[in-house]
């Protein structure tokens, strides 16, 4: 019985053992299936994947064939991509290949980078250089290098030695040394550039604001900008180391003579009519004689200064009456000349009867109805001829003027004479108020020191005047 028992119950534990075995059997089956399918979807998908790169790959092959833009095109990015694409094996996670984007590698507009330079290009003509090109100024001189594709002209200097242009900023080129330099000047007026040289020096730029309307001078050498917002207008002078300046106040106008190597005001006055002030500076060394005088011919000259701002003279009819020769300056004050050194200390003087003309060192004067030629430095003096109220002395502001006449300045005496004049010397032209008995228009005295006096009678004809060729000698 207790055989039958034990029989029993271990074949009821073989029977439960199996039922387990066959359980897990049927899971370990079904998960073998499950791997089997993940696997060969992934499988298939990876081939897909492959099959997609492959076209891409071929695709952008055969592009870059066709371009055929450059010899040596960098092949890294496909040899990464082979590389990559061959190291994935098929245990490798395929999923995360499938979810991300491909990126596609596209040549189309692939070309060879270089730098691409701008250049600016200098023409000239026999002489001068030109702001641009033209069928007169067509000689390349220079071409430079720029930073923009726009680059101009702006100027150029007298002398040629340097031009201003505008390249994103404004820059002077010297066309001796070639080199460059930048100017810092932003805002400002391209119309009123101006260059202010001295000899081969350029020294700086004059320029207008735009916000301001004032003008203002730019030092190149020391890079500074002068006298910013002081004055409505800024010129050039006939030295190189001053400008002149105006600024209106009230119903005057002042006008300044400045300085270009620093800031500073020489010499100063004011008007109250149209008429404009200018100044002429002469040198002897180190020192200077200060000519004021106004645009409007009969406010004449209006002061002379010696280089002590000593006032020499006030309110001279003409340049007549004032001049400048070998290193002094001669004035006549009410017939009496005075002869000054720079400094303004007299060294002679000469009272005469009626004042004509300053000639260099040489007064002339009519004295007794004779017209005489004083020399300051030898006190000679010579008698031309005879005076009468008939005679208009033509003094140096006239057309034909008197004067001393050098051989590159004998064109208006010769148009009226026949013989062709080629001494230098002092010339005087007196006209007739009206003709003589002879038709004589007038008279030309010419006096060389060797040669004396000589006298051209002159007559009116074809409305030229023309000399009889009558000479004498006195």
């Amino acid at each position: 019985m207790n055989l039958d028992f034990i029989n029993k119950k271990t074949k009821m534990i073989i029977a439960s053992t199996l039922s387990i075995l066959g359980v897990i059997l049927i899971v370990i089956g079904f998960n073998i299936s499950k791997t089997t399918n993940f696997i060969s979807s992934n499988n298939t998908s990876y081939q897909d994947n492959n099959k997609k790169i492959e076209k891409i790959k071929e695709d952008n092959k055969s592009e870059i064939i066709d371009n055929n833009e450059e010899e040596n095109f960098d092949t890294s990015k496909e040899k990464e991509d082979e590389t990559t694409i061959e190291d994935v094996d098929e245990t490798t996670n395929v999923d995360t290949l499938k979810d991300e984007p491909i990126e596609e590698d596209n040549n189309d507009n692939k070309t060879e980078i270089t730098d691409i330079k701008n250049t600016l290009t200098i023409y000239k003509d026999d002489d001068n250089y030109c702001k641009a090109e033209s069928d007169t100024c067509n000689t390349i001189a220079d071409t430079i290098e720029t930073d923009s594709n726009d680059a101009k002209i702006l100027e150029f200097s007298k002398d040629n030695n340097y031009m201003l242009y505008k390249d994103n900023t404004l820059k002077i080129y010297n066309t001796n040394t070639k080199e460059i330099n930048k100017i810092n000047l932003e805002n400002t007026d391209e119309e009123t550039y101006k260059f202010i040289t001295d000899k081969d020096t350029t020294m700086g730029l004059i320029y207008k604001d735009k916000d301001t309307d004032y003008m203002g001078y730019y030092n190149i050498l020391e890079s500074k900008k002068m006298y910013e917002n002081k004055y409505s207008t800024i010129d050039t002078t006939d030295y190189e180391d001053y400008l002149i300046a105006s600024l209106k106040e009230e119903e005057k106008v002042n006008y300044s003579l400045i300085k270009t190597n620093e800031e500073q005001v020489e010499l100063t006055d004011k008007t109250n009519n149209s008429c404009e002030l200018n100044f002429k500076i002469y040198t002897n060394n180190n020192s200077k004689i200060f000519i004021e005088y106004s645009t409007c011919p009969e406010e004449g000259i209006k002061r002379i200064y010696s280089n002590s701002k000593k006032i020499l003279a006030s309110n001279l009819q003409s340049k007549d009456y004032y001049s400048i020769y070998d290193g002094n300056i001669y004035i006549n004050d009410n017939n009496d000349v005075k002869k000054y050194d720079f400094e303004g200390n007299i060294i002679d003087n000469k009272k005469i009867s009626e004042f004509k003309q300053l000639i260099r060192n040489n007064i002339i004067y009519v004295e007794n109805n004779n017209l005489f030629l004083y020399d300051m430095n030898t006190k000679e003096n010579i008698k031309f001829g005879e005076w009468d109220s008939n005679n208009i002395y033509q003094g140096n502001d006239s057309e034909i003027a008197s004067g001393y006449k050098n051989t590159k300045k004998l064109d208006a005496i010769n148009k009226i004479i026949n013989d062709k004049v080629t001494d230098e010397g002092i010339y005087l032209v007196i006209k007739y108020k009206n003709q003589d008995k002879d038709g004589n228009f007038g008279i030309i005295y010419f006096y060389n020191r060797d040669k004396g006096v000589r006298v051209y009678n002159i007559i009116k004809k074809n409305r030229y005047l023309h000399s009889s060729a009558n000479r004498c000698i006195i």
